[in-house]
């Protein structure tokens, strides 16, 4: 899973191995239901976004305000 400094699911990362509950729980910030990132992170619109399209699933669009910067014309 690496150093989990990008949104992740925990419940995959409980099932593989890579976090126990108790690390999920109390080393990282819950940003949507399931949805964590490490808590040092700083928790920016776009990391945001990144957690909505990681709960949301990988057939997810985002789309206005919630795309990140680099990638609008």
């Amino acid at each position: 899973m690496g150093t989990f400094d990008a949104p992740f699911r925990g419940s995959t990362a409980i099932a593989s191995g890579g976090l126990t509950e108790h690390q999920l729980r109390h080393d990282f910030t819950r940003l949507y239901r399931d949805v964590y990132v490490a808590r040092q992170v700083d928790v920016t619109a776009a990391v945001r976004a990144r957690a909505a399209w990681v709960y949301a699933g990988p057939d997810a669009v985002l789309t206005g305000f919630s795309t990140p910067a680099r990638t609008r014309s």
